[in-house]
């Protein structure tokens, strides 16, 4: 029920995966954790997305500024995302996920001249559905470590004490 870091692979670094409650999938309880990155700037990491781009090229939805220039136009990749996971508290498996990235071409943040990427992408129900599998059978055998194991090693480990009482018992008989 804390933040943890998580690395953005578009973004080329880690930001932090908000708690952000508990909800569950399938019948399954988990934690929830949110990232939201806004308008990163890529060409801080990598120079390469930085683009020229003829006026003539771009659409109507330009700014028009840029539209009217005479020369090409340098414009930033920006970036941003916002991306949502259930985790399985007890084996800290990711049942389910949701991200939305829009990237786009602009002089400055928030003033988009050509959409790059726009998508939303959601873990599909059978997958959530076997991720929950997975989690109920790791739950399964963290049971068995934390109740069965110890019996058998108590139930051992006393009659291993018994035996060696009654061999010092015989041992002290014989004497």
């Amino acid at each position: 029920r804390r933040d943890y870091p998580f690395f953005d692979v578009d973004a080329r670094r880690s930001a932090p995966m908000e708690f952000t409650g508990e909800g569950d999938v399938d019948g399954t309880g988990a934690y929830i954790y949110t990232q939201e990155l806004s308008d990163i700037d890529k060409s801080e990491e990598d120079p390469s997305t930085v683009v020229s781009v003829d006026p003539g090229a771009l659409p109507e939805s330009a700014p028009e500024h840029l539209r009217d220039s005479d020369d090409p136009v340098r414009l930033h990749t920006f970036y941003s995302a916002t991306r949502t996971v259930f985790v399985e508290p007890d084996s800290g498996r990711i049942l389910k996920s949701e991200e939305n990235v829009h990237e786009y071409l602009g002089e400055n943040p928030g003033e988009e001249a050509v959409t790059a990427k726009d998508y939303s992408l959601e873990t599909s129900p059978e997958s959530s559905r076997q991720a929950v599998a997975a989690a109920h059978e790791v739950a399964d055998g963290t049971r068995l470590a934390e109740n069965i194991v110890p019996w058998v090693a108590g139930i051992a480990g006393g009659a291993a004490l018994l035996i060696g009482v009654g061999v010092q018992f015989l041992r002290k008989r014989r004497i």
